[in-house]
């Protein structure tokens, strides 16, 4: 049987090509891909209107139909694989893992392109020491715990912001306005401790378009096994308003104040994209 030879997948990319309407390429790569196993590319895209994505789509299985048998198998030695390997390479396994979801809860308006009920996910990730501390040293009824604020503040630049339409810009130390966050052990049965969360966070910032913020409350619970050191539950939300456009959130015909909400779960099972790093997990630890 023939082989086909991957390529890597950076240069993959790269052989997309996409450039805009006047031959220039695009400063990103950003865009929809869709690749066979070997990593032949069948389509590649920057526009996103749901009719092109779904014509684009429609080509793409197209092409893929029509691909050799052994063209269509996902080997070991694919670019894909090895791309895998790699992304999910740092998943806390004895740590906390968090499904991030954000989502619209404004009212439909007049003119705008897509109306209520636009979300999207990401993921956050708390290696063992990080999880734990977001409790008390003591898991005692009535205890009360600060969370150290360079992981609140982690959260607040990296997880609560408008992702709502996409991607979303970063935000640096001087845009945290406020980020705290407290547990307080509401009850204990055996092994296993319930703690109640509340805070708040504000961060702001500027783009080309002008200012760009969100400001949250967060309340919720979790619990958490003395006997295994780990979370077996994890449930805040996160609800306030956010406003501005930052250049790559798709926010830039709907500045205004607008309510927005986060939902933070315990990510459980292995499904690839619960294993997937968060979006800005290069950004752990920096500043």
């Amino acid at each position: 049987m023939r082989r086909h030879q991957p390529a890597p997948l950076a240069h993959i990319v790269r052989e997309a090509n996409l450039r805009t309407p006047d031959g220039r390429r695009h400063a990103t790569p950003r865009g929809i891909y869709v690749l066979a196993p070997t990593g032949r590319i069948l389509i590649a895209t920057r526009d996103v209107s749901p009719i092109h994505v779904s014509h684009r789509l429609e080509a793409a299985l197209a092409q893929w139909r029509a691909l050799p048998a052994d063209a269509r198998t996902r080997t070991t030695d694919s670019p894909l694989v090895a791309h895998d390997t790699h992304a999910f390479a740092d998943a806390p396994a004895d740590g906390l893992r968090l499904r991030v979801t954000v989502r619209d809860l404004d009212k439909p308006m007049h003119g705008r392109r897509t109306q209520t009920g636009e979300w999207n996910q990401d993921n956050a990730w708390f290696r063992r020491k990080e999880a734990r501390a977001l409790l008390p040293a003591a898991l005692d009824v009535g205890a009360k715990h600060d969370v150290p604020k360079r992981l609140v503040g982690r959260l607040a630049r990296l997880h609560l912001i408008d992702f709502v339409r996409g991607s979303a810009s970063a935000i640096t130390d001087a845009g945290v306005h406020e980020a705290r966050l407290a547990t307080k052990v509401v009850a204990c049965d055996g092994d296993s401790v319930r703690v109640r969360l509340t805070g708040r966070t504000h961060t702001e910032s500027r783009s080309h378009h002008g200012d760009f913020g969100i400001a949250l409350d967060l309340f919720g619970y979790a619990t958490f096994d003395t006997k295994t050191e780990r979370f077996t539950a994890f449930d805040v939300v996160a609800l306030g308003t956010r406003w501005g456009a930052d250049g790559w959130n798709g926010r830039q015909h709907a500045r205004q104040r607008s309510p927005i909400g986060f939902a933070l779960r315990l990510a459980t099972g292995d499904a690839p994209q619960l294993r997937l790093p968060p979006y800005y997990h290069a950004w752990y630890g920096r500043q």
